[in-house]
């Protein structure tokens, strides 16, 4: 191992590589850390079948995936979280949530509670529940919506213009 890897994984939390879901295991794609004004306020793994290096076809496929979310910082509140994802839906879909707005209510309530930093929320998608959303591994809800929706999660950090190249980039870096 590197000095620069170990510094690395002293500095952030290690994603386990393997995820354990009901709908069989899904394995690190890749992972890295969201930063907001100079600041790490979470680690993001993201979880799939098969690894691939091809962030369109993470979004468009309608098949078991998961997001993992570290909370890396105490200055992450439920309310800059959830106003973060609603951002990130609209900037998705280019401002056209449309029948999507009732499932992004769903989502945005399971920001809706203090925030500590350590909280880990996995976000886990399949085409027959929908989005599962367990929060420090207790199902805390669950959002029957379908691809379109999903896609647009996804999107929020694999699309054309995700809110960070970087973690872009190292969400694919693993595969």
């Amino acid at each position: 191992m590197t000095s620069a890897t170990y510094a690395k994984e002293l500095l952030s939390p290690a994603m386990p590589t393997l995820l354990q879901t009901s709908h069989g295991d899904l394995r690190l794609n890749g992972s890295g850390t969201r930063k907001k004004l100079m600041l790490n306020v979470y680690q993001l793994g993201l979880y799939l079948k098969q690894t691939t290096q091809d962030a369109n076809a993470v979004i468009e496929r309608d098949e078991p995936m998961a997001l993992r979310i570290m909370i890396t910082s105490t200055l992450i509140t439920g309310e800059k979280m959830a106003q973060a994802t609603r951002d990130g839906f609209l900037q998705a879909t280019q401002g056209q949530l449309g029948n999507l707005q009732p499932y992004l209510d769903r989502l945005l309530d399971a920001f809706n509670q203090t925030i500590h930093e350590g909280d880990i929320y996995d976000l886990v998608y399949s085409p027959e529940q929908g989005l599962e959303i367990y929060r420090n591994e207790q199902l805390y809800q669950q959002v029957h919506a379908g691809p379109t929706f999903k896609q647009a999660l996804f999107a929020i950090w694999l699309g054309n213009k995700p809110i960070q190249k970087s973690l872009k980039q190292a969400l694919l870096n693993h595969a």
